[in-house]
Formats: C-alpha cells, structure tokens, sequence
C-alpha cells in the first residue's frame, strides 16, 4: 500500500495525454506527508515543496521538471548555470513558445550540457537557447522554470537549484513548485524577455569560442562588449561610414511608398486583389525605387508566388509591431517563416526580409548573401538542424548584437546592412 507521500508523487508525475486528468488529481490533493505538503492559499493556489535529497532517492525535483516540460504550451526557463542536462522526456507536441536563458558568469555553464540542450531542442525552437553576458551590473542568478500547461494553468518552479546534476540528486535544495496567477505568469515572461534581449544565441559557434571556468576568478566587465562570448566588431571610417549615409537617406525614401505597399498588401491578404494584380502593382511601387535593397534575382521566383499567402504572413506581423515584445515578435516571425517554408512559397527569403526590414529596421535584417559571408568571417553560423524560421531569428538576434556592441556605428539593421555589403565587396 502506498504512503500519503508516494500517493502524491504517482499522482504528480503523470504523463502529458491532453486530458485534464492531472489537473484534477493535484486538485485532489489537499495535504501530504513527510518531505511534501500541498496546501491552497486564499486564491486557491496550490503549492508544493521540494526538498532535497529525499531520504528515498526519488528525484522529486526531476520528475517536477519533466512533468513541465512533457506538458507545457509555454515554457521559460532560467537558470544561473547550467551543467548537466540529461533528460530524455521529449518537449510537449503542443508547446509553441519556449526561452531558455543560462549564465555564463565565472564560466560555470558547461559546453556538454549546451549541446545536449541543442540537440533536445525541436528546430523550429533551437534559436531560443541563449547565453545572458557577464555585466559588471550584477551577476545573473536566478533559478525559474514557468509555463502555461495543457490544463490551461499557470505554473511555476523557483528555489535554490541550477540546472546541475548534484542539485536534483545529492545537495541540500529548496524548491516550491505553485500555481500563479496569469498576472505573475506575464510578470515572470516580461522578466525574462527583457533580459533575453541582451543575450547571445547559443550554438555550435558560440560553444567553440566560450571558455569554460578556470581557476583563477575573472575580472569584472563593464563594456557592452566585455563580457560577451562572441565580439562582432563592425568596420567604421571613410567608405562605411558613406554607406551608412547613402543608406539612411535611401531608407527615409522608403516613407513615399510604404503606406501605398501596406494598402496593397491589404488587399490582396483579403482576396480583392489577385496574385498577378499585386505582383504588378508592386513592381510599380519598388522596382526602380532609391530605397530597393536586392538585385534581380526576385523577379524570376516571384512572378507566381502566393502573393496572397506572403502578405497575410507579413501583415500579421507588421500589426503585431507596436503590441508584442521583440521576444514575442520574433516568435511570430518564425512561426511565419516556418509556414510559408512548409508551403514552399519562393518569397519567403529575400522579399519577405527585405520588406520586414524596412517596415522595422531595428529588429529584422535582410536576408542576403553577403551578411552570411560576413558572419562566417566572424566565427558565427547558423545552428545545424533549424527551422528556417528559427535560422532568421537568430541571424536578427546576432546583428542586433552587432549593433549593440558597436555603438556610434550603424543605427539600424539597413545600416548595418549597408556597412557589411561595403566591407564583403571589398
């Protein structure tokens, strides 16, 4: 017969099916014994303590960490150091939206762990994985799993456990796992998708120049490239800084002709103008345009694409613009991508990049040979084995990096362009 203890655990631990099964059972459960207690405050939240090591060996705080990963629609994570990540639970099928922020202070986050998350994560999420900088701000500390459960509730982990083999088997730990409010839900995905745009992304380049902990304590950081795994420095003077002028002003002409695009756009994206009418119609507008960015090459893929597909896609996220997080934005973006990939839509990679960067310069960047010249030069490709949609985003994340880094250098993503077209032809 089981104990109070072991009932909870069975109960607590069952597997994602889709049902509200286990929704129904942890509400079932009022109290416990022994290491575990569940008990409902005055706004009906139900909380469990994890402490460890339990005198049985289970792995009480796994099994809580797996039963968020098998049954989340959302999922973020953040964790000060990541050592050890050997699970073999598959994320949910149904899980959309996922951030994973790891620590590099001290150089305590090993490589072997990283990799194993690249390789458990699903393409189209793999440009989720980030590193947080060294700052001389303060380190990065915190340990939070949170999500939003197939059940439709919102969860949360948070105590004294990193991502470490010894802290969910051998050290003394505390952890609370609770129900939150969709308030503190926002709160704690506000938080993390704050810092998330000052992370890098990780992947097999950035692995290779991360250097993990010795054993002499670094120094502390203070400049916005200090600290940073992968140093993008943009080349400046002379000829770049002309290019960035030509393009600026190129890219203000972009203000004759966007509202006549977006009303194109419209209009097709409602079906009351057919393919061939917005492909004319759009040549008219950007064909001989000052503020056109790419060559010819377009007029030969584009002639019978689905137009009306590619411009519900982008109007959807231009709409988003001025509501969603850069976080949240760049999800819809891949989302995007990842549709009209499927669908094999031939515009997807150089209109669709180019007409996002100029309707928000400073979050998408053109897709185009040179800039991936150019980040090859750098040391930073693009992560084996994503999404197309999961490839651009993180192309984006690295040259908003770049812009960070280099401050008084190019303001935006079309002068960023502009300086690695200048420095690739030369």
């Amino acid at each position: 017969m089981m104990t109070s203890s072991q009932n909870i655990r069975s109960m607590a631990f069952a597997q994602c099916n889709g049902d509200s099964k286990i929704c129904q059972q942890r509400d079932a459960i009022s109290k416990g014994l022994g290491r575990h207690a569940r008990q409902t405050n005055y706004r009906e939240k139900v909380m469990e303590i994890l402490l460890g090591p339990s005198t049985n060996g289970q792995r009480e705080l796994a099994r809580s960490y797996a039963r968020a990963i098998k049954s989340s629609k959302e999922l973020y994570i953040a964790s000060a150091f990541l050592t050890n990540w050997g699970t073999h639970d598959r994320l949910c099928a149904r899980c959309e939206k996922l951030l994973f922020l790891v620590g590099t202070d001290f150089g305590l986050t090993r490589k072997q762990a990283c990799e194993n998350v690249l390789r458990w994560l699903p393409k189209k999420l793999k440009s989720d994985f980030l590193a947080v900088p060294s700052t001389s701000a303060g380190s990065f500390h915190p340990k939070v799993i949170a999500w939003l459960g197939v059940d439709n509730r919102y969860h949360c982990i948070v105590g004294s456990s990193n991502l470490t083999e010894a802290a969910f088997n051998l050290n003394y730990e505390a952890n609370i796992e609770l129900d939150i409010s969709r308030r503190e839900y926002d709160q704690i995905v506000k938080w993390i998708e704050d810092i998330a745009k000052e992370c890098q992304v990780i992947n097999a380049d950035w692995l290779d120049q991360y250097k993990e902990r010795s054993f002499t304590r670094p120094k502390k950081v203070s400049s916005k490239k200090e600290g940073r795994v992968i140093q993008l420095s943009i080349p400046s003077g002379g000829k770049y800084d002309e290019a960035i002028v030509d393009r600026r002003k190129r890219e203000k002409r972009f203000g004759e002709i966007d509202r006549k695009l977006l009303l194109a756009m419209r209009k097709c994206a409602r079906g009351t103008m057919s393919n061939a009418a917005f492909w004319e119609r759009f040549k008219d507008l950007w064909w001989y345009h000052p503020s056109r960015i790419l060559g010819e090459g377009l007029q030969i893929s584009a002639k019978h694409a689905n137009w009306h597909q590619a411009c519900k896609s982008m109007l959807h996220i231009v709409d988003l613009e001025k509501t969603e997080s850069e976080i949240s934005l760049d999800r819809v973006v891949q989302v995007e991508l990842d549709l009209l990939a499927k669908a094999g839509n031939p515009v997807r990679g150089a209109w669709f990049s180019e007409i996002l960067c100029h309707y928000l310069p400073h979050r998408y960047p053109v897709l185009a040979q040179p800039v991936k010249e150019w980040l090859k030069l750098k040391r930073w490709k693009a992560q084996q084995g994503s999404s197309e949609g999961s490839s651009y985003i993180e192309l984006a994340r690295k040259l908003r990096e770049a812009i960070r880094q280099n401050e008084g250098g190019p303001r935006n993503l079309p002068e960023l362009d502009a300086v690695i077209w200048t420095a690739v032809s030369n």
